[in-house]
């Protein structure tokens, strides 16, 4: 079982002890969904020490999102991944190979075709180089 606090994160295994470690002490969170097994996973990176955390429901990872969007978490790195700091409320692809996604506040990125994880072509994978659309 994993507890996520204001302040700590809890988990819980069924048989052993439990492990607890400060928030404040997280220095990178990367998001993943994985299709084959329609799980949501995030990396987090506390200090030295890396941990993937699994969800079974998307409101589940919504509320790690809306704790990382605090104040407390601005010195969190997004590495350089297919990621946009936030909440989407949706995300879809149209035509030419163009990902939508709609944020929770309401702004909608597009991400550029010319975006290849086959290729490796990272460069406009990057929060910056995503276009808002509208606010």
């Amino acid at each position: 079982m994993l507890h996520l606090g204001d302040r700590e994160l809890l988990f819980q295994p069924s048989a052993g002890n439990s492990t607890s470690t400060a928030l404040v002490e997280l220095t990178s969170a990367v998001r993943n969904f994985d299709h084959s097994t329609s799980s949501f996973t995030i990396w987090a990176r506390f200090g030295e020490e890396l941990m993937e955390i699994g969800f079974a429901q998307e409101s589940d990872r919504d509320e790690w999102h809306e704790l990382l969007q605090q104040d407390t978490f601005n010195k969190i790195s997004y590495p350089s991944s297919l990621c946009i700091p936030g909440c989407m409320k949706a995300v879809s692809a149209g035509a030419q190979g163009v990902v939508w996604s709609l944020a929770k506040d309401g702004r909608v990125y597009a991400l550029s075709p010319e975006f290849s994880p086959v290729c490796g072509v990272t460069a406009v994978s990057l929060p910056q180089k995503t276009e808002v659309l509208r606010e």
